[in-house]
Order: structure tokens, then C-alpha cells, then sequence
């Protein structure tokens, strides 16, 4: 789908917002999963501002550590 639509920066990352709640309560996530999707979201807000801050900075600037942060995905299969 294409729009030429135009919206406000507080219309997207609210509703980037909206639709992360609406999947940890449908979802029934826990923290680790409820701090991705803040992650993601500060990683689009940089993003669409036209930053380009690093990973880790994104991290730190939520108050965690980043090198902590990165074992919680670890290991995965």
C-alpha cells in the first residue's frame, strides 16, 4: 500500500507506541521482550529523525547496559 499521506512525528512513534503495547498485552511478554520493543522504537524514533546513533548508545541511553542487554538474545535458536 501507497499513501502520500503525511503525518506528524508524534502521530508515528505514537502509534509505533500504541501497537508495541498492544502486542506485549496480547501477547502476554514479559520485561526482556517489553524492553526489545522499547529498543525498537527508540531505534526508529533515532531512525526517522535521520540520526544514525549506534546500538549501544540507543542502549545506554535506556538506562542499560549494553554489553548485558546483548546476552539476553544470545544463544538463540
Amino acid at each position: 500500500m501507497t499513501s502520500d499521506r503525511t503525518i506528524t512525528w508524534s502521530a508515528a512513534t505514537g502509534a509505533l507506541a500504541d501497537a508495541s503495547a498492544m502486542v506485549l498485552d496480547e501477547l502476554g511478554l514479559g520485561e526482556r521482550d517489553a524492553d526489545l520493543l522499547d529498543l525498537v522504537g527508540r531505534a526508529f524514533a533515532d531512525r526517522l529523525s535521520g540520526a544514525r546513533t549506534p546500538l549501544d548508545d540507543l542502549i545506554s541511553q535506556a538506562g542499560r547496559d549494553p554489553a548485558d542487554v546483548r546476552t539476553w538474545w544470545s544463544g538463540w535458536t
